[in-house]
């Protein structure tokens, strides 16, 4: 049964050239539109995206290494593991129309084409694909090697034969040709080169040893050939303008060299002549020329030029830079002053607030602390007299009454101390020194702690002369010291100090210990009366609250500052004596 494959089943083009059945069983299908592969009963095209630059395939051939080579309307193709090397001009090969390939037993391609036969180096194509070489060196036979037409004949296949005696026959338009790779000897040396006249702009210039061109030539255009009278087709060229060009060019049929926007400077052009085996002539062709620079395209003037752009650059960077930094500090200035204010009235607000509460709590404390004061006023003065009544036989009965006195004389303290942060206290305001107020509780102050506490005093060499009340001092210094010790339940250390405050007009108490610290809950809550960090039963919460009480009443404050576990520091500003 047969089959008909057309354009439906996959086919580039149902114009046939070639066929070809490769060693794999595959079979290769070349068209005038490109070409195909038949294999396990389907049709595969071998295009663009493979490498197939081209669409015309005039004829296949199979290596010994398994490559499928084709010629094809734009040159050669090789296919081999999958991979397709186009071979262009820039491997030495033609891109002409191709019409045959086959390879000889000597490792040769040989290619058929409309401008005569070429014979390559297989091995040098292969070394091509796999990047170890850039350019073969094919060779074109033509009229002057024994064809009568250099044009062979193609299109269809197979347009090439190899015979069993390892000769080649080609058709071609004036007969067979017959190629014995064995006996095939060009035996010929080509020409020397010539630089027959350079062009520079639309200005014909003699040629010579060296050529100086006006400022403002760019363009130029260098003519060369190879005079013989043998086979001049043969000759292969090379050129290279020194100076601009960085290896060879191989200009295939063209006899000219052709250059535009060349900057000024002294060049020379080289152009050589080969064989079509890949030789070359150690003699050469040699024109020297200088292309003069205008005034602008001096050294020394794009020098001064550059030198004054950047000293102008230079100049105008700095004065913005100055500029900009002087902004910037101004800027950086209303920033600090903005966020210093926004600093301040936050901490305004914050005291404003709390010292509205603590006025507040204030007046409630010392409002309800007078009405129980007058309480216990009573039943002090009705406990004592009790006590003073009854006989001395009563033992049981005056120890009663006793423990009702004690207790009285408890709620009176701490509603004195209630009085004293209302600020109702009464306090005798006097010039008092505190180095000497805290010399004389000094003593005192050492047994309130422990022995694994030690306490440092730091008085300022000068009197500080405050306005205070001696026994409110000495209740500051008492409270702060006992809250140091019960911060050190492990040891440390408490140091006491007097100096001047930071501000004209105030002297500062000290009381520094390196305790637990405080966190920021527990500060904003320190002066609130009843508030304790202890255990319950271990303090009333009235300590510090009398010691804010004490200091207001004076005309003062109290500032602290703590960390957790880096200590607390509590700072009381006295006015000074005036």
């Amino acid at each position: 049964m047969s089959r008909v494959y057309t354009g439906d089943e996959g086919l580039p083009s149902e114009f046939i050239t070639s066929l070809m059945r490769d060693s794999g069983g595959r079979l290769w299908i070349g068209t005038r539109g490109g070409l195909a592969v038949h294999e396990a009963g389907e049709i595969r095209v071998i295009g663009e995206p493979e490498g197939m630059h081209t669409e015309g395939v005039n004829a296949l051939f199979e290596d010994a290494t398994g490559s499928i080579w084709a010629a094809t309307m734009r040159g050669l193709v090789r296919i081999r593991d999958g991979g397709v090397h186009h071979f262009g001009e820039d491997s030495g090969m033609s891109t002409s129309d191709y019409l045959a390939v086959v390879e000889d037993h000597l490792g040769y391609l040989w290619i058929s084409s409309n401008q005569g036969i070429t014979r390559v180096p297989r091995a040098e194509l292969d070394e091509i694909a796999r990047g170890d070489r850039t350019r073969a060196n094919p060779e074109i036979f033509g009229r002057a090697d024994g064809l009568r037409s250099a044009e062979a004949n193609g299109g269809v296949h197979p347009a090439v034969l190899r015979r069993v005696d390892g000769s080649i026959w080609f058709p071609t338009m004036a007969g067979a040709v017959a190629v014995d790779p064995e006996v095939v000897d060009r035996g010929w040396t080509p020409p020397a080169p010539l630089v027959e006249f350079v062009v520079a702009g639309d200005t014909l210039v003699s040629t010579g040893e060296s050529i100086r061109l006006l400022p403002g030539e760019r363009t130029l255009e260098f003519h060369f050939t190879a005079p013989g009278f043998s086979a001049p087709e043969r000759t292969r060229f090379r050129y290279r303008l020194e100076g601009f060009d960085d290896d060879w060019i191989y200009p295939q049929d063209r006899r000219a060299a052709y250059y535009t926007n060349l900057p000024p400077r002294w060049y020379r052009f080289r152009v050589g002549t080969g064989a079509p085996d890949g030789s070359w002539i150690e003699s050469e062709a040699m024109v020297e020329i200088e292309l003069a620079p205008r005034i602008y395209e001096r050294r020394p003037v794009q020098a001064l030029v550059l030198l004054l752009l950047v000293g102008g650059v230079v100049a105008g960077y700095r004065w913005r830079v100055r500029r900009l930094r002087r902004r910037e500090g101004e800027l950086l200035e209303i920033v600090d002053d903005l966020v210093q204010a926004q600093e301040a009235l936050k901490k305004s607000e914050a005291e404003l607030r709390q010292a509205q509460k603590m006025d507040a709590v204030g007046r409630l404390a010392g409002g309800m602390a007078h009405d129980f004061n007058n309480i216990l006023s009573v039943i002090g003065a009705n406990a004592q007299l009790a006590y003073e009544d009854l006989p001395e036989s009563s033992d049981a009965a005056r120890e009663e009454i006793r423990e009702v006195i004690l207790a009285g004389e408890r709620a009176a303290e701490l509603t004195r101390q209630l009085l004293a942060f209302s600020r109702k206290q009464v306090l005798e305001l006097s010039p008092l020194d505190l180095n000497e107020v805290v010399q004389s509780v000094e003593r005192m102050l050492r047994r309130l702690i422990r022995e694994d506490i030690a306490m440092d005093t730091h008085l300022h060499p000068a009197p500080c002369v405050v306005m205070a009340d001696k026994a409110g001092i000495e209740q500051i210094l008492v409270n702060l010291v006992v809250n140091a010790r019960d911060a050190m339940p492990e040891g440390g250390r408490v140091e006491i100090s007097t100096g001047p405050g930071d501000s004209d007009g105030h002297f500062v108490l000290s009381v520094r210990d390196t305790g637990t610290g405080m966190d920021e809950e527990t500060l904003r809550q320190v002066f609130e009366p009843f508030f304790t960090t202890k255990a319950q039963g271990e303090g009333t919460g009235l300590g510090l609250s009398t010691v804010y009480g004490v200091a207001k009443q004076s005309g003062g404050w109290v500032d602290v500052e703590s960390e957790v576990g880096e200590g607390t520091v509590f700072r009381v500003i006295f006015p000074r004596a005036t």
